[in-house]
Order: C-alpha cells, then structure tokens, then sequence
C-alpha cells in the first residue's frame, strides 16, 4: 500500500484546493454564461418586439456617424452592418422625395447635417405613382466640445394625419353638396382679390347668379332630385369659366364667382355662355328639370372698393337681371330699376360671415 510522504501530501492538497477553486470559477462562469444567454435572449426578444412596432407604423430609423462619414438605416433589407459615406445614406432616403420636395428636402437635410435641427414633412412618389407623406425627426448627439458628432433620428409615415387633415379643411372651406368653396372660403379670397387689386391697381369682377325655377324642381321633383340637381350645376359652372376664376356656392340655388384681371367685354362673353350651359336641360334619375340663371355683376373699382358693396351692387344687379324676365345678365348700375326680395338680403349674409 503506497503511503504518501508529507511533500506528495501537501502537494496532493494544493492540486486539490486548485480543482475547488477552478469548479467554483467554472461554476461562476457557468453562471456568468446563464445569465448573459438570458439577456441576449431578452434583447433579442425586445429587438423582435421594436422591429415589429417599427414595420406596424411604417417608420424607419437612422443614424449617420459624422466623424467616420458611416451611416446606417433600420430595418435595411439590403443589410444590417453600417456603411461608408453619408451622402449614399441619403441617397436611399432621399431617393422617393416627390419631385416638388425635393429642393425643400436638400435645404432642411443640409441645415441639421452642419448642426441645425428641426422637424419637417415632406410627400414621397412611389413607383406605382401613389403620393405618402413622411415626417422626419433628427436628433444630435454632440461631442464633448459641442460639435455634433452624429445624427440619429426617425421617419415616420403621416399620410393617415394628412388626410384627416384636408377632410377638416373641405369641411371647413368647401361645402358639402357640391363640394365648390363656401362662403368662408370665398371671404377669405375676396380679401386677398381686394388687397392685390389696390396694390397693384387692377381691377376684378363678383358676379352673382341665381338660379330661376329651382324651387319649382324642389317642388315637384323632390329634394334629392333638386340637390343632384346644384351638382350638376355646378359642374357647369365651373367648365364656363376661366381656371383661376373662383367659382363658389353661398347657400340654396345662390352662387358667387369672382374674376380677377378681365374685362367687360369678357365677362359678358362668359355671362353668355353660363346662361347658355345652365339653361340646357338636366335628366336626373329619369325625370327631366330646367332652371335658368339670372346673373348680377359688379366691378371694382367702378361699382364699388370694398367687399360690401360690391356684393351689394352684385345683388342688386341680380334682382333687376330677374325683373327684366331672368335668364339674362346685368352690369350693376345705380340706375337700374330691380324688385325688392322679403328674403334676408345677400348682404346682411355676407356681414354675418364677416363678423365671424
């Protein structure tokens, strides 16, 4: 039987207490490992859960390293590493801006890229032709001697805000039948008219039409015949005259039009034609209706420099067009002999509005 001297033993004992302190250094390892696989595992599962937040609303993130010119897009189908230089980064971005953003995009990138920072929207121009909007969002992240040192930021899709956007705005500017500029939209105009014609001394036009036999269609025919009706009116109106001519609904069977730089000689070439194309005959949902327009017509500055008056004047103007047996156009003139109406007049509307 081998018996160990006291040297072999002490050794024996050393090589033990290494072996207990290795396993319990393995054994801390072991854990050490457990416990870094557990947060890989956490951070993969949060990364998995903003990569999905991310793709639900449509946003990407970025961030361009300004001191090594690298960059890099989340997600990036293409690839997940960081590349060289800032400008391809941009490229990518940049590369859907609608045409007419385009130089809008340039300035404001240009501007937080030398330090500048400011939230912006801009539309993007898909290649099946569909219009997005996008917001972008950059955020710099400065050195230690105050000099932006990267840029990080979002982009974040806003079309869904757009468009509730311009449906508040035609609710608010556009009437709802006919879907033409309301009266607020039309004071709006008529101020900026007024403000352009003093400053630059030119003149322009209100013509206002009413429509001659369109209670008789309501009447008879029915509402919903005498709402399609004003649509259809409208139309016509609007194919009578020039393209920056507002053509506007004010209320009922009343519509206002506003000319801006055009003469008496055509302005009644005009008159002549939307009495011609509102008198043809309207076929709606199998029944046929006729109304026909009498057309009031005021300039400025010689019927008038304010908006009351020329609205006035257009008015009255209007009222002896019907008195001299409708369908037919009349120059305002104070002169002129008209019927007085028991309805609140045109004017007293527009001072409502105005007061607003």
């Amino acid at each position: 039987m081998f018996i160990p001297s006291i040297l072999e033993y002490r050794k024996i004992k050393i090589l033990s207490e290494k072996n207990q302190h290795l396993s319990a250094h393995n054994h801390e390892l072991q854990v050490e490992m457990d416990e870094l696989t557990k947060n890989n595992l956490s951070f993969q599962e949060r990364l998995s859960e903003y990569e999905t937040v991310i793709e639900d609303l449509d946003t990407f993130a970025f961030t361009f390293d300004l001191t090594k010119n690298k960059w890099s897009i989340f997600p990036d189908a293409n690839s997940k590493a960081a590349r060289d230089n800032i400008h391809e980064g941009l490229y990518l971005i940049e590369k859907n801006v609608h045409p007419n953003d385009r130089m809008h995009f340039t300035k404001k990138t240009s501007q937080w890229l030398s330090g500048q920072f400011a939230a912006f929207e801009y539309r993007t121009l898909q290649p099946n032709g569909e219009v997005y909007w996008k917001e972008l969002r950059p955020y710099p992240i400065m050195d230690s001697f105050d000099e932006v040192e990267r840029i990080s930021g979002i982009i974040i899709d806003i079309s869904d805000r757009k468009l509730q956007e311009e449906k508040l705005a035609q609710m608010a500017f556009y009437d709802n039948l006919t879907e033409l500029p309301n009266r607020l939209m039309l004071k709006n105009h008529l101020k900026k008219v007024l403000s352009r014609a003093k400053r630059k001394d030119h003149d322009f036009a209100i013509m206002f039409i009413d429509l001659d036999g369109f209670k008789d269609v309501n009447d008879t025919l029915g509402h919903d015949v005498g709402d399609a009706l004003l649509k259809d009116v409208a139309v016509r109106l609007t194919s009578s005259v020039r393209e920056e001519d507002l053509v506007s609904r004010i209320g009922g069977d009343e519509f206002i039009i506003v000319f801006e730089e055009t003469s008496k000689e055509e302005l009644e070439v005009i008159s002549s034609r939307i009495i011609q194309n509102i008198g043809n005959p309207y076929y709606i949902s199998e029944k046929k209706a006729h109304v026909t327009p009498s057309i009031g017509i005021a300039l400025f500055p010689e019927h008038g420099d304010e908006i009351d008056s020329l609205v006035d004047h257009a008015d009255k103007a209007m009222y002896a067009a019907k008195s001299n047996g409708k369908s037919n156009y009349q120059f305002y003139s104070p002169e002129l002999m008209f019927e007085h109406s028991q309805r609140e007049s045109l004017i007293v509307k527009f001072r409502k509005i105005f007061q607003k």
